[in-house]
């Protein structure tokens, strides 16, 4: 079996069990794997199931090929598309997804509230062709790498990731936060918090284990990566994607309310 491309968890070093490269993990793998179904569900839910277009599914099949990639990551010990590369494109058709339902900045000017250029900026449209051509190259671009040229997987996928994967999270934090100063619901800056948070804890949990946990007990370097890291990993994909369906709903149905004095 060809080793993994590089440090899935401590469980590379620990053996096989059952024939799973890393048994602990394949079996939450298996758990979290119900967050991309939840996901689906959420959004025919929330947004009806005559409404979902293309770019909410692309989204949604973005999503539930990461969780897939990194189940079968953790049960064989490799993969062709590697989880930076799945990563890649989550972030890509969650762009696509946002920048075409940015909220009705004219709707909010009708209603007499002041738009801030951020705020304008933020939910700016540009023809639907062109966000195409930008995704599904990119996306293309990147898949292509993993099959041409893996060994080149990480450099594409973390320059894609710098250039279109820094959209989501600037743009849904602004316009969260602009519903929730305007009248609106403050759950969904609740979730884009959080998403930060869990982003922030998954960076250092992962350093944490490769630097630490890896050297300490054998219950912690069995554990550590399928309890912890899968739990923090699960957080981050539950507000990103409840925060998104939550802002792509509010672009179709928000009308500002009256400050409240």
């Amino acid at each position: 079996m060809p080793p993994p491309v590089h440090f899935t968890s401590c469980e590379d070093h620990l053996g096989q069990v059952a024939g799973l490269y890393n048994a602990a993990c394949s079996a939450t793998g298996v758990v979290i794997m119900a967050l991309p179904l939840r996901t689906i569900w959420a959004a025919r839910t929330v947004l009806g199931a005559s409404t979902l277009d293309l770019e909410a599914l692309l989204y949604q099949g973005a999503q539930f090929l990461l969780f897939y990639l990194n189940l079968h990551q953790h049960a064989t010990g490799n993969v062709a598309v590697d989880l930076d590369s799945g990563g890649a494109l989550h972030s890509i058709f969650l762009f696509q997804w946002l920048h075409n339902n940015p909220l009705q900045v004219k709707r909010i000017k009708e209603n007499g509230h002041p738009v801030s250029i951020l705020m304008a900026l933020s939910n700016w449209r540009a023809p639907k062709f062109l966000t195409s051509v930008i995704t599904w190259s990119t996306a293309a671009v990147v898949l292509g790498t993993c099959f041409l040229a893996p060994e080149k997987q990480l450099m594409v996928a973390s320059f894609s990731g710098s250039v279109v994967g820094l959209y989501p999270p600037i743009v849904m934090g602004l316009r969260s936060f602009y519903i929730k100063t305007h009248g609106g619901s403050s759950r969904h800056f609740r979730l884009w918090a959080g998403a930060c948070l869990s982003l922030m804890a998954v960076q250092w949990a992962v350093v944490l284990e490769e630097k630490y946990v890896c050297q300490s007990s054998l219950v912690m370097a069995r554990y550590f990566h399928s309890v912890v890291v899968h739990s923090l990993i699960l957080s981050l994909f539950y507000c990103v994607s409840e925060c998104a369906i939550g802002l792509v709903n509010e672009s179709r149905v928000f009308l500002m309310k009256d400050k409240k004095r």
